[in-house]
């Protein structure tokens, strides 16, 4: 009987179970910043977002949408003046690809959450 390898073992890219493990939000240094299309994933097939490598890690950050739109109203659009800055990473359960409540990685905002958004998702930071 062979056993089937899963292919993000081992994984190069951040995954909601890596935050989990930890227990609470991360907050972590951008050190470098890959354009779309320039690194494969453990299947071979190339990432078509931005992906994040960040200091004290090896591990990195396929920037999604929404995670690219949180960093950009945070660091602004200079996306060379966002390497030093620090982000802060969290899980949040979202319905998402035709599931509910699967866990994904979010950059927390620096700035305070209006309150219309507080009423609607809850707490104003993640608590650390």
């Amino acid at each position: 009987m062979s056993v089937k390898r899963d292919p993000y073992e081992g994984s190069h890219y951040l995954k909601a179970d890596d935050l989990q493990a930890i227990g609470k939000p991360v907050t972590i240094e951008i050190v470098a910043i890959a354009e779309t299309g320039t690194l494969s994933d453990a299947r071979g097939k190339v990432i078509d977002r931005k992906v994040i490598a960040f200091k004290g890690t090896k591990k990195q950050l396929i920037v999604s949408p929404v995670n690219y739109r949180v960093i950009k109203a945070n660091l602004g659009a200079d996306e060379s003046a966002w390497i030093g800055q620090r982000i802060t990473l969290c899980v949040r359960y979202l319905d998402c690809f035709g599931e509910l409540d699967v866990p994904c990685i979010r950059v927390w905002p620096n700035a305070p959450i209006p309150k219309s958004l507080r009423d609607k998702y809850g707490e104003e930071k993640p608590k650390h």
